[in-house]
């Protein structure tokens, strides 16, 4: 994202031009370990655990590694650094008519401890889970400025008044940009990208 590059006009221009270097992240207090560690066993999302889903997570990973969108790091190393800010939502790909699916990150799930033994026998019908945690997006300090949001609604008016007022002899030539990926292009300050991390669904002879 470079938006000084282009839109120095803009009313908000400053705003975007703060975001080029990572915008800002308050997703709350750190996870105690012992959460971060049942988030871990808790995984990605069933959607992403079959095969094919496999595949496609490896395929779209390594994409992002190389446009420099994402890190892998083992489990091992993770647990030698403990990062503060380590929080860990589940992955999921969901399936799209006629194309391949489309992996998502849920940052509305939280992290329940699965009750084990006699005490989950007893309980299992009425499906009783302990909360350990919150979901990052429920626990995140909204800091975007509102009015950019409201302004989404003006957009295609100020087009239409723009038509308007160029003269008949001159051409106007429109582009339409779609960002693939566009939630994993968004740069975040550095000690603050362990807020959205995720477990790589991987076949079982895999870490």
């Amino acid at each position: 994202m470079l938006p000084s590059a282009c839109v120095d006009f803009h009313a908000f221009a400053e705003t975007l031009g703060k975001r080029e270097t990572g915008v800002p992240v308050d997703c709350g207090d750190p996870w105690e370990w012992d959460t971060v560690v049942a988030a871990v066993e808790q995984g990605a999302h069933k959607l992403a655990t079959s095969l094919e889903s496999i595949a496609l997570v490896e395929e779209d990973v390594a994409y992002q590694v190389a446009a420099g969108y994402t890190t892998v790091m083992p489990w091992e190393e993770l647990c030698r650094l403990r990062p503060t800010n380590l929080k860990i939502s589940p992955l999921a790909v969901v399936p799209q008519r006629n194309r391949r699916g489309r992996m998502i990150l849920d940052l509305w799930f939280a992290v329940r401890q699965r009750l084990r033994g006699r005490k989950r026998r007893q309980l299992v019908q009425q499906q009783v889970e302990d909360m350990m945690q919150p979901s990052v997006n429920d626990t995140t300090l909204r800091q975007a400025p509102e009015g950019p949001v409201k302004e989404l609604g003006n957009v295609l008016p100020r087009l239409l008044d723009f038509m308007a007022t160029v003269p008949p002899e001159e051409h106007i030539h429109f582009s339409k940009l779609d960002l693939a990926d566009g939630y994993w292009r968004m740069i975040v300050e550095e000690e603050q990208q362990w807020n959205f991390a995720y477990v790589m669904p991987s076949a079982p002879d895999k870490p």
